[in-house]
């Protein structure tokens, strides 16, 4: 190692001598110290032993440069996007940079376009407008990125969406694995009938692919649905054909039905067929609460079905298509229940002799009925108003009843009165309450008295009078 003030001194000759093979032996050696040469000049050489570094002096002689590691490693300075630590005689704003630890970055024209570190690789960090392109064997733009349009394209440049698949052949842009197949691609069709599809082809327990893709279909010049499609067989590469949901441009959606008429559309095709809808539930523990709906087809009937307890649904009611609901698995007509129906009404009071002039008081006129099937329930209260008739009184009812027999409409109804005059004398024939008779095949009812060991009559114009409530809850059956 050796340094030298570069001066050769006068003084004898073996001393000049000396001192010339000083500085040639630190000419020979660059310099070579464990620390900076007291005398420096501008583009001289150190070889700094401390460091292991070759350093230049700038045209400054006021800093060292690193030039390469004395066991010749070559290193850089880190530079800058716009001074890359090594760049191009004729072009010093494009070349290699390093941004900080563990980086390195190329630039071109003083600016960042790819980035590589510890943890990631970016193209294009500073958001420049610079388009990326791959080109395949037989592809030129097998993969293009446009960035003035943030777009990204396999197969094309002609922008469409934020990712899009360019191919005439189905599957072009795949995704393998030993055991599945993901596609990107157009499927058949052509016109009006064409399609854009991900397709999915997973490997099955006997080693063959079983496909199903969402098919993206043309419908019409500007509307378009979204399929869902299967396929049992192998057909790996072709489209699956089996559709089992389809969602219209129309907003409704098709389970096993491509042309869904109504919101929720569910389809069946051949003979016999059944389509169920299932909702689950769990109890506290976590057994299975399991509700279904069935349109059974092949008996034209709706049965609705609940299992408790892990258990297997049951029916509990019907639908008929003959209209009515039977209960617990009965399906037979005669038993449905076909009517329910709430309301009011106003009766039209009648002598059943006769009358002249007989009313109700406007305010309390009006009766509620409950129609459950073909049981008919009348309560409420009336008020008599006039009551200028003949015989008993009777009044009408909401429905026709069905005909008089010993276990249908035979029975009576007590009716609670204020104002009305009993005959109060003691022994046979004394009137000992008022009571209400459905009148079989009629929308009438009688209002009747019975008496004492004799048979009952017709409520009349002496014993119900002006200004006499009436009050009762009256079941019977209609026709």
């Amino acid at each position: 190692m050796a340094v030298h003030d570069y001066v050769i001194d006068n003084s004898t000759g073996a001393n000049v001598r000396a001192d010339i093979n000083s500085v040639l032996q630190a000419i020979l050696t660059n310099n070579s110290s464990s620390s900076s040469p007291s005398t420096t000049a501008a583009y001289m050489f150190w070889a700094d032993t401390t460091n292991g570094v070759l350093k230049i002096r700038n045209s400054a002689d006021n800093a060292w440069i690193e030039l390469l590691q004395l066991d010749g490693t070559i290193t850089l300075e880190d530079g800058t996007n716009s001074a890359p630590a090594l760049a191009f005689r004729d072009d010093l704003d494009t070349g290699i940079f390093s941004a900080g630890t563990n980086q390195i970055n190329f630039a071109t024209t003083g600016v960042s376009r790819l980035d590589i570190s510890s943890d990631n690789t970016v193209f294009n960090e500073s958001g420049a407008d610079i388009d990326f392109r791959i080109e395949g064997d037989a592809d030129a733009n097998l993969f293009t990125l446009d960035a003035g349009n943030d777009i990204v394209n396999i197969g094309s440049t002609t922008n469409f969406a934020k990712f899009g698949v360019f191919k005439t052949v189905a599957f072009d842009a795949t995704i393998n694995s030993a055991n599945a197949h993901i596609g990107i691609g157009s499927g058949t069709g052509s016109g009006t009938n064409c399609q854009a599809l991900l397709y999915f082809a997973p490997l099955n327990s006997s080693g063959n692919r079983s496909p199903a893709a969402i098919q993206g279909v043309a419908s019409g010049n500007s509307a378009s649905d979204l399929v869902f499609v299967v396929n049992t067989s192998n057909n790996f590469g072709q489209v699956p054909n089996t559709e089992m949901l389809r969602l219209t441009a129309t907003k409704n959606l098709g389970i096993k039905q491509s042309s869904p008429a109504k919101d929720i559309h569910i389809g069946a095709s051949g003979a016999d067929q059944k389509t169920t809808i299932r909702m689950e539930g769990t109890n506290g523990s976590s057994e299975l609460q399991r509700f279904d709906i069935e349109n059974d087809g092949e008996n034209a009937r709706v049965n609705f079905k609940l299992g408790v307890g892990n258990g297997t649904p049951s029916t509990k009611f019907t639908l008929l298509s003959t209209g009515g609901i039977t209960f617990n698995g009965d399906t037979a007509a005669v038993n449905a229940l076909d009517d329910y129906e709430e309301g009011q009404y106003q009766p039209t009071p009648t002598g059943d002799s006769g009358q002249t002039n007989v009313t109700i008081h406007s305010g309390e006129n009006t009766l509620n009925y409950t129609k459950i099937g073909n049981l008919v329930t009348v309560h409420g209260r009336i008020r008599m108003n006039a009551v200028s008739y003949s015989g008993g009184l009777v009044i009408t009812l909401p429905f026709t009843a069905a005909a008089n027999t010993n276990t249908s409409n035979a029975q009576m109804t007590a009716v609670a009165t204020h104002g009305a005059d009993f005959d109060s004398s003691a022994g046979t024939g004394s009137h000992m309450g008022m009571f209400l008779e459905t009148g079989g095949n009629s929308n009438l009812a009688y209002f009747v008295v019975t008496r004492d060991n004799s048979a009952w009559i017709g409520a009349n114009n002496t014993i119900i009078k002006n200004d006499t409530f009436l009050a009762f809850v009256h079941t019977y059956r209609a026709a």
